[in-house]
């Protein structure tokens, strides 16, 4: 049983060091309502940075530049929306609409 609870410790601690690093390095999220999003990047003039697609249509990263999302459709259409860079929160919302959808800031 002591093992147990050094086992949960460590769990414990290991999520509060993730929630730390994502409050200060930030994070890129884009939450799919409408399942029509096939990928989505943090973009520039310059690189991508590919999102990582989990379970319940959401993307996700710890931006590594500045730029903004693209989010790729099924369709073939891509949209862009907001500004990500490192140590800031960005959240995007694809609500049901015309096409791909409608991205909205969640804040």
């Amino acid at each position: 049983m002591r093992w147990l609870r050094w086992a949960l410790i460590a769990l414990a601690l290991l999520g509060l060091a993730r929630c730390l690093y994502v409050g200060l390095f930030g994070s890129a999220i884009v939450h799919d309502d409408t399942g029509e999003v096939v990928s989505a990047v943090i973009t520039n003039a310059l690189q991508e940075q590919a999102l990582l697609r989990l379970p319940g249509g959401i993307f996700f990263a710890v931006p590594d530049m500045e730029g903004t999302i693209e989010i790729r459709c099924r369709d073939g259409s891509r949209q862009r929306w907001g500004y990500v860079t490192g140590s800031m929160q960005t959240r995007l919302r694809v609500e049901p609409g015309a096409g791909c959808g409608r991205l909205v800031e969640v804040r």
